[in-house]
């Protein structure tokens, strides 16, 4: 969802409820994933940390065995949880594994996103060199997420 990227919680909160309706009394399981998943970005970018903790690990558990992808998604939100939650280490953790999913399932902009969200974070815990490193890992991942020939040469 387009809100997502753009940082705005109320429009895709709105989204949200439209498709929740849409579901019906029982949805599939794949989009209660998505919902729970997309629900845990809204509240953290609401600054609901607990709240989007909750819901990251509900969406987790939902495809326990389910894709790589999946998971990946749902543990960058849980990542962004725990970050505003202030869990570092967890966080550390969980973003370490988001990036490694989400770059084997070739969804690159997502792993781009993850990874900036990990370098703010290991920014705010003073580890500035891992900070740059991630960073530099994100602006690889962002090329592979340009398309050839939009890139314009320098």
């Amino acid at each position: 969802n387009i809100s997502h990227t753009r940082d705005d919680a109320d429009t895709a909160e709105m989204h949200l409820n439209q498709d929740e309706q849409l579901f019906g009394q029982t949805p599939a399981v794949e989009d209660l994933f998505e919902l729970k998943h997309r629900r845990a970005r809204v509240e953290t970018l609401k600054g609901h940390a607990p709240e989007a903790i909750g819901l990251a690990r509900e969406a987790l558990e939902l495809i326990a065995d389910g894709s790589r992808l999946d998971e990946g998604l749902a543990v960058a939100s849980l990542a962004d949880a725990l970050a505003l939650a202030q869990e570092l280490e967890a966080a550390d953790a969980a973003y370490t594994r988001a990036v490694e999913l989400l770059e084997e399932a070739g969804r690159w902009r997502d792993a781009t996103n993850a990874c900036r969200g990990w370098a703010r974070m290991l920014r705010r815990m003073g580890r500035e060199d891992q900070a740059l490193d991630v960073l530099d890992r994100a602006a690889g991942l962002a090329m592979r997420a340009t398309p050839a020939d939009t890139r314009v040469e320098r």
